[in-house]
């Protein structure tokens, strides 16, 4: 996939995400779709889109509404390493892989942002992050597993495959 796709997709996902999805959010909780797409593109190609736009859409996110600049920048970049190491064993093609990357990003992303907030002071509790993890790693899913077919169809051509 080249740059520029990524770019506009990570860009349209971070005006949803700051101006539209909260107020669609499902008992306080909203899915992130930054995330998601770090995720999913860490997940899928082999060039380095989800660390490059995580970190570049996590410092832009840190700039407008965080106090603490790079934590989520630093967060996306480690879910998006480490994405990239468990990508090597599992089957990409299998929808089980994506439910289990979906859960383990989701919560290495939130346990991780605790984590370093946490060190620099946050009131940020483990209470509340356990309270809302759960739906929002559900939503998160569900939205992956949208965002993971549309790419699969529509983004990758099999080449071997003469009816695509």
């Amino acid at each position: 996939m080249k740059y520029r796709y990524g770019f506009a997709a990570f860009l349209t996902a971070f005006i949803i995400q700051t101006t539209l999805i909260h107020h669609m959010a499902i008992l306080d909780v909203a899915p992130n779709l930054i995330l998601i797409l770090v995720i999913a593109f860490s997940f899928l190609f082999d060039e380095k889109h989800g660390i490059v736009f995580g970190i570049l859409f996590g410092l832009l996110q840190d700039v407008f509404f965080a106090p603490v600049i790079g934590i989520s920048a630093l967060c996306y970049f480690l879910v998006s390493l480490g994405i990239g190491e468990v990508r090597r064993y599992l089957y990409r093609d299998n929808i089980l892989s994506v439910a289990f990357i979906a859960f383990g990003g989701t919560l290495g992303y939130y346990v991780l942002f605790w984590i370093l907030s946490a060190m620099f002071g946050s009131i940020y509790q483990i209470t509340s992050l356990l309270g809302r993890l759960p739906l929002e790693m559900l939503l998160n899913m569900m939205i992956l597993m949208v965002v993971y077919w549309f790419i699969v169809r529509k983004v990758i051509k099999y080449r071997g495959f003469k009816y695509m």
